[in-house]
């Protein structure tokens, strides 16, 4: 999937609960990336990586079955 350029939000995130390294935080324009609207919405809100263990998931338990028959 193709990527946007990314800007700096103005926000700081630290490590370790502030007592660690910090660094700004970047958030990706995909306002010039040509993808589809719903596509957009669902790499903004990182719901790929969610959507995308439940799969995983059925794929597993369907060998592991096919196995045990």
């Amino acid at each position: 999937m193709p990527h946007g350029p990314s800007y700096p939000t103005g926000d700081y995130d630290c490590m370790f609960d502030g007592e660690g390294p910090c660094g700004e935080i970047y958030k990706e324009d995909l306002s010039v990336v040509d993808i589809p609207n719903w596509a957009k919405f669902l790499r903004a809100n990182g719901i790929f990586f969610f959507t995308g263990l439940p799969i995983l998931g059925l794929i597993l338990i369907a060998k592991i079955k096919k196995t045990e028959e």
